[in-house]
């Protein structure tokens, strides 16, 4: 599955339509009566944030979307028929939350009640009109607090089609994207083929919200997690960035998102084997290596990050939902000549992190006293797509996940590991000094797991 940001995807043109909640589905979300499953932890931080922008009067987009390829014809009405489904199958798509601008209750659109109304918007000659109009799009129609906060697309052509799945994070991680654009795909050949859809039944987000709420977290679990997060803070604040960015004062730059470097599966799947005769995980090696990378370029001995954790029992599940904790890694980077030492400690952060995936990150925030600045932080995420059902057909169905145009100063890596291999990308600032250093710190990086694979 191909990572990039929708303005640089290139996705034939054809005609758009759009779509948009009937009337009738409006009105029955206006009614619904309120639903006792709480938001998540993180789904109420991302609310409360969302909250706080809306009294600033400022908007910031965070969508991300799913594209898939339609073989053969498709029209307004098959595809139609394959968004509603997808609606009908997922209560995360279904629910909403009214607020009074302190507090907030969830509510719930019976399956029933949930109708699509298309609308054209037009031929397009060329790849980046589309985009440009698609983007905007999403900007306008997808917030936080409003409900749906999703919106679905399609690019019409004579032989193929092109359909669009973008969701706010509230909704949503990188998995339950992956998992809607191949759920859509199924239920359009589906209602062509005029059979059943082959798809188990959806696995229930509110149902794990509620569990989520529900479950005694220890409070020695507690204390080690915000320990674990004292002692990450003690060097300072979070870091934006593995390397320099050359970012000037003022406006912040537009965000890129650039893959940097591909290891074929054969590289992957050696240092994955010589990780685990060396007792560690291939994310552990992963992260090591970008520890020596950092040394190896800036010479620095300590390598930070946060990394998203999964907080699905079963990846494999057909669930949409945002399945996301936060966890600090930190550890020492030994000299080149003693990389067992560096996948060790690395080793070591990883399952210290791992422990503590219970906890979730808002508590620790809590406990601490405040916000700690982990959205302008330097992410590192390390997504294995091939436990997902049908993950070996998302190269044939050519799917995409495609991210909302952003600004910023800092630098995220993208690490997702398919059946063809592993995709090293960065979100960077589009600034010469930025696009050149974080290009020579992953150059090391792959040359040191190609090195240790061979």
């Amino acid at each position: 599955m191909r990572m990039r940001m929708l303005l640089e995807c290139d996705v034939p043109p054809g005609r758009l339509v759009l779509w948009r909640m009937a009337p009738g589905t409006v009105t029955a979300a206006d009614g619904a009566p309120a639903h006792p499953a709480p938001p998540s932890y993180i789904q109420e931080e991302h609310l409360l944030q969302a909250l706080a922008r809306r009294r600033e009067g400022s908007r910031r987009p965070r969508w991300h979307a799913g594209a898939v390829e339609i073989a053969g014809p498709a029209t307004p009405a098959t595809v139609q028929s394959a968004l509603t489904g997808l609606v009908r199958r997922h209560d995360t798509l279904r629910s909403g939350f009214r607020t009074d601008g302190t507090r907030m209750g969830r509510f719930l659109v019976a399956s029933q009640d949930v109708a699509l109304v298309p609308q054209d918007a037009g031929e397009f000659e060329t790849s980046a009109a589309l985009n440009e109009h698609l983007a905007s799009h999403f900007d306008d129609a997808i917030e936080t607090l409003d409900w749906p906060a999703y919106a679905f697309a399609a690019v019409l052509r004579d032989s193929s089609a092109t359909v669009f799945a973008a969701f706010d994070h509230l909704n949503s991680d990188a998995y339950s994207v992956a998992t809607a654009v191949r759920e859509v795909h199924e239920l359009h050949t589906a209602y062509v083929e005029d059979r059943p859809a082959a798809l188990e039944p959806a696995s229930s987000y509110l149902d794990f919200c509620a569990a989520q709420r529900q479950m005694p977290i220890p409070a020695e679990d507690v204390f080690d997690a915000v320990s674990l997060w004292s002692d990450f803070l003690s060097d300072g604040p979070p870091p934006q960035a593995p390397v320099a960015t050359g970012v000037a004062a003022g406006p912040a730059p537009a965000l890129v998102n650039q893959e940097f470097q591909f290891l074929n599966h054969a590289i992957v799947a050696a240092f994955e084997n010589w990780c685990r005769q060396n007792g560690q995980t291939l994310f552990a090696g992963l992260l090591a290596a970008l520890g020596q990378a950092s040394f190896t370029v800036l010479g620095r001995t300590v390598f930070r990050t946060i990394v998203p954790l999964q907080t699905r029992k079963d990846p494999a599940a057909p669930a949409l939902g945002w399945y996301i904790n936060a966890a600090p890694i930190r550890f020492a980077v030994s000299p080149q000549d003693s990389f067992e030492a560096t996948l060790a400690d690395a080793g070591r952060a990883t399952r210290a992190a791992l422990r503590h995936v219970g906890v979730p990150f808002e508590r620790v925030e809590n406990e601490l006293g405040g916000e700690l600045a982990v959205q302008g932080a330097f992410w590192t995420s390390y997504l294995d797509l091939r436990p997902l059902p049908g993950a070996h057909r998302h190269k044939p169905l050519q799917a995409q996940l495609l991210t909302a145009h952003r600004t910023g100063t800092g630098i995220d890596l993208f690490l997702n590991r398919t059946e063809a291999g592993l995709s090293v990308r960065a979100r960077h600032p589009d600034v010469q000094a930025a696009r050149e250093n974080i290009a020579a710190h992953l150059a090391a990086f792959s040359k040191t797991v190609t090195a240790l694979a061979s």
